[in-house]
């Protein structure tokens, strides 16, 4: 019997499904590398220690602002204050009674301004019980309140207003024939900043020699 021979469109269909058959392979292989690699290549990332920069931003720094004082140069006695302050006005003539001999005000500079003030009388053949300025407050106890004051050895009679929406408080110090008086005004506070401003006024007193 002799074998069939294929005819040559069969011969020829025959070519071109080898030929599709081959390039499905090669696009598999191809894959499959491209697949491998993209394995291998994340892998390796992952085996590296993970590293970051830190960008530390320094935090600035606040550095403490220091008080400047200066010092106020009276007839009868000096004391400091901060340089915020200003002279306002200052008397150091005795008026007609030879009762008040001194005078002088003091404001700072900020927008709700504190101010100083300080009186000087004498109390040659008087008392403290007979200045004036002493007994306005002595005598309204609905709106000062008085106490025994005394910071280093400086002792005197202080009077607190009562009133909450502003601070003010003088203190009366006898000095031998001389009356002090010093007075703080300004803002109400709640801190205790203002008493220490005034405390801190009286404690720097110097006397002057006659």
């Amino acid at each position: 019997m002799q074998k069939n021979k294929k005819t040559k469109p069969q011969a020829e269909e025959n070519i071109k499904t080898s030929k599709v058959r081959n390039y499905f392979w090669i696009g598999v292989i191809f894959l499959l590398f491209v697949a491998i690699g993209a394995i291998i290549f994340f892998w390796q990332l992952m085996q590296k220690p993970v590293s970051s920069v830190a960008h530390v931003v320094e935090a600035p720094v606040v550095e403490d602002k220091k008080i400047s004082f200066e010092r106020f140069e009276g007839k009868h006695f000096s004391f400091h204050h901060t340089a915020d302050y200003s002279i306002k006005s200052h008397q150091d003539v005795p008026d007609a009674n030879q009762v008040i001999l001194e005078t002088a005000f003091l404001a700072s500079s900020e927008v709700n301004s504190k101010k100083i003030a300080m009186t000087v009388e004498n109390l040659s053949g008087r008392k403290m019980t007979d200045s004036t300025n002493y007994n306005l407050r002595k005598v309204f106890v609905d709106k000062y309140r008085e106490e025994k004051f005394s910071v280093g050895e400086i002792s005197g009679v202080a009077f607190t207003a009562i009133a909450i929406d502003t601070y003010e408080k003088v203190i009366f110090i006898p000095h031998e024939n001389y009356l002090a008086e010093i007075a703080l005004t300004g803002p109400a506070v709640t801190d205790g900043s203002m008493d220490a401003e005034l405390e801190d006024v009286v404690r720097s007193i110097q006397w002057k020699q006659e």
